[in-house]
């Protein structure tokens, strides 16, 4: 209510997802809307679905059991089934559609069947000859958990994020907030034309999560340890967009615009490009612990100092100048100087190439690395880093 009153020409609210705690429940939804009295009697409430609102349990009462999670967002699509556009792929509408508001299209995404809504998405944004295109869509595909994955999302949404070009997408989830620099082929960019700004802000209420952590793609971030909840208001003059994230004790914690005529962005913040090419683990850069240790590439291969990167983030490394013994995510390996074989807790692993040594580290070929310990790996190379990414949530050493 304090946020209404402190902007009364607000034209509709947009939610990131989570609207309630445990969706498949309609007791949940009871109380959501009774605590919306007054609200949305006379402002639009936009939802975007999150995993809470597919969350349930088998009996509610008097004690929650059978706690479960749907594929399908059940109970929103009936109770909501008529109050969205029905617009979105076949079987999933109410989850997912599309609107226009004066020259900005939103679209809005749920979380299930993302290779379906994917191709949506493609295709609703290409449809529209909007100045603005705006997404909600629950989970970051930046985020800033030290432990989060986007595996599950970023490979069926790419397309339609990036060559649909979105210009912001708002995510919720994390409990934090974070602003990207403009992101496209998870490249970093300076301005607006040249990718999509992701906007996290996960935290309306004070539900705090002390799992914060300012990623290379944040140009902006605030860990909202804090027991204050945040909001967002965007504004938009013709070319001009302004989104200013408040604080519900009355600070403003960011403020950026988008100017689509001059292609900038305010504040100025110029995305990190490299002079040597360093190493990222799921967004966070290995500075201290890696300095002067940057990768190599020779003969057209990529090599790094892998045990360097699996003891910055937590893992096991025993080293000797000639032999490093790494143990990582439940699985092991050791390397050894001039060998091309790993001995790994699975057998015997044939390198594509030599284990060397440089700076007084043992550097191994980053694909070799990367299928020994089950991760990906991709070279930003506008940006001039390897990021390395294991999609699981767990601690590196268990």
């Amino acid at each position: 209510m304090q946020a209404l009153k402190e902007h009364p020409d607000c034209c509709f609210i947009l939610s990131a997802g989570d609207n309630s705690d445990d969706g498949q429940n309609e007791a949940q939804w009871n109380g959501v809307f009774y605590g919306l009295r007054g609200i949305v009697e006379s402002i639009p409430l936009i939802m975007c679905t999150g995993n809470h609102d597919n969350r349930g349990y088998l009996k509610y009462s008097p004690t929650p059991v059978g706690k479960f999670y749907i594929n399908h967002a059940d109970l929103f699509d009936q109770k909501f089934e008529y109050s969205y556009p029905r617009n979105g792929p076949s079987g999933y509408e109410t989850e997912n559609f599309s609107f226009d508001y004066g020259n900005a299209h939103f679209s809005v995404l749920g979380i299930n069947a993302q290779e379906i809504t994917g191709e949506w998405l493609y295709n609703d944004l290409h449809k529209s000859d909007k100045t603005w295109k705006i997404g909600a869509y629950h989970f970051p595909i930046y985020p800033v958990m030290p432990e989060g994955v986007n595996d599950d999302s970023y490979p069926h949404l790419k397309r339609g994020i990036e060559e649909g070009r979105l210009d912001v997408l708002f995510s919720g989830h994390e409990h934090s907030f974070a602003r990207t620099f403009p992101i496209k082929d998870e490249q970093l960019y300076d301005k607006p034309s040249q990718g999509t700004v992701h906007y996290i802000a996960g935290n309306a209420g004070e539900n705090i999560y002390c799992s914060n952590c300012q990623k290379v793609w944040h140009s902006a971030f605030y860990p909202q340890e804090e027991p204050i909840g945040l909001y967002a208001v965007a504004e938009i003059d013709n070319s001009v967009m302004k989104i200013t994230a408040y604080t519900t004790d009355g600070r403003t914690a960011d403020e950026f615009i988008i100017d689509k005529e001059a292609d900038i962005i305010k504040p100025f913040a110029l995305a990190p490009v490299y002079k040597h090419t360093k190493m990222t683990y799921k967004g966070r850069m290995l500075e201290l612990e890696a300095r002067g240790m940057y990768c190599i590439k020779k003969d057209g291969v990529w090599f790094a100092a892998f045990p360097v990167l699996v003891q910055g983030i937590g893992g096991k490394v025993i080293k000797t100048p000639e032999k490093a013994d790494v143990t990582v995510y439940k699985r092991r390996a050791v390397f050894i100087l001039g060998s091309d074989v790993a001995s790994t807790d699975r057998g015997d692993v044939k390198l594509s190439h030599p284990v060397f040594s440089n700076n007084g580290q043992l550097y191994v070929a980053v694909l070799d690395a990367a299928k020994i310990f089950d991760m990906h790996w991709r070279y930003a190379e506008r940006n001039n880093f390897i990021e390395f990414n294991c999609q699981t949530e767990e601690k590196p050493l268990i």
